[in-house]
């Protein structure tokens, strides 16, 4: 029997509906071209250019709409830049290393990891730091990290990216925390036995609401009969792990190798469910409330992923839970160092690591997977997949 998946929230309010600028441009848009896909409506609400979420909002931490895991403890991104250099030796010490953060926010996670590896100085690494960020803002943050690394390169577009990769055959690793939710999803609906798209359409009175449109086309990657489904189930798909991740991962690989990190909460398998959601100054709400002026994520369905970005010719290794990675990489170790050094501190830093591998909250909500070419496999803490065969 497939798993079901839902949200991890209840109790908003359905109806609510505030007239932001980007709602009234959806509803003009809606008048003249038709509703929207739920991948579209997605796509709008974080990064239309001119009322998009992620391209003016800077809402990251206490301050903001939502605290990532870089944000609750420092424990988090040194213990990444151990495993950022274990993973470069693992690759033969190279003299140059592209570093490829994917939605880098407040530049928190990557001033961490390039703090384990500067200051150990032995390491004879020069780090070619590349981060793709749309937001203003945030780049400006960011530039500190130059100060850290040989040199730094903002992409907007993974399209950019791919360029970059095809003047160096230095090695690349890349790391996305929290990114794979952000890109959109598509939605279908069971319906007497045939999947239709889920669509956001106005209602009578203009405002947003989503509805059935028309049927939906089969999918390369999850073919699914809806036949014994009941009506009104939803299946989330991924297109853009297709057409953007999966294109960067594969050129990345054309000519150097390749390792991905990406830590993100959602499911181990496909299932049915409706995890779209939406937060704004740390409240969930409801996603067609606040459309461009609200966090817009969906919970990454990590079968998928793996099975698509498999096609770049990369090799994925076991999914495992936030708390089993952090785990193997010594976090309860860092945390008690940092105690002992800083008794004062000792119960914040405590709470700070419960929180984050905590089997209740981020511990086991959040996952990771690793992917890596085939002659740095299997990558450092992660686990290959039984009876896997591996052509070099």
């Amino acid at each position: 029997m497939i798993a079901r998946h839902d949200k991890f929230i209840n109790d908003i309010d359905t109806s609510a509906r505030r007239s932001t600028p980007l709602a009234l441009e959806l509803q003009c848009r809606i008048a003249r071209t038709g509703p929207l896909l739920v991948s579209q409506y997605m796509q709008a609400c974080l990064r239309d250019p001119k009322y998009g979420y992620y391209i003016h909002n800077s809402t990251i931490g206490a301050s903001g709409d939502f605290v990532t895991a870089p944000e609750i403890s420092q424990v988090f991104g040194e213990l990444i830049g151990i495993w950022c250099i274990v993973v470069w030796r693992h690759m033969g010490e190279p003299s140059e290393l592209n570093l490829l953060e994917l939605g880098p926010g407040r530049g928190t996670l990557m001033s961490d990891v390039l703090r384990v590896i500067n200051r150990n100085h032995k390491l004879q690494i020069n780090i070619n730091l590349h981060l793709l960020e749309i937001n203003y803002t945030l780049k400006q943050r960011q530039k500190v990290l130059s100060n850290k690394t040989k040199s730094l390169t903002y992409h907007n577009d993974t399209k950019s990216i791919c360029s970059a990769a095809l003047q160096t055959d230095m090695p690349w690793v890349v790391i996305g925390n929290e990114f794979l939710d952000v890109l959109s999803v598509h939605q279908v609906v069971a319906r007497k036995g045939v999947w239709y798209n889920r669509i956001v359409n106005c209602s009578l009175d203009s405002h947003l609401e989503f509805s059935i449109g028309d049927l939906a086309e089969p999918s390369q990657h999850i073919n699914m009969s809806a036949k014994n489904v009941p009506d009104g189930e939803i299946l989330e798909l991924a297109p853009e792990i297709s057409t953007m991740v999966l294109p960067m991962l594969k050129t990345l690989y054309q000519r150097s190798p390749v390792a991905a990190l990406f830590i993100d909460y959602g499911h181990e398998h496909t299932g049915f469910g409706d995890t779209l959601q939406a937060i704004r100054c740390h409240k969930y709400e409801y996603p067609l409330t606040s459309p461009g002026e609200a966090d817009l994520t969906a919970h990454v369905d990590f079968a998928h992923t793996a099975s698509v970005l498999m096609e770049a010719g990369l090799v994925p290794h076991l999914i495992q839970t936030q708390a089993e990675f952090l785990g193997r990489l010594g976090i309860i170790e860092r945390t008690s160092q940092l105690m002992s050094n800083n008794p004062d501190q000792a119960a914040e830093l405590e709470a700070a690591t419960m929180r984050l591998i905590s089997p209740n909250g981020m511990g086991a909500r959040f996952k990771t997977i690793a992917l890596s070419s085939p002659d740095l496999y299997p990558l450092p803490v992660f686990m290959p997949i039984p009876a896997l065969h591996i052509r070099n």
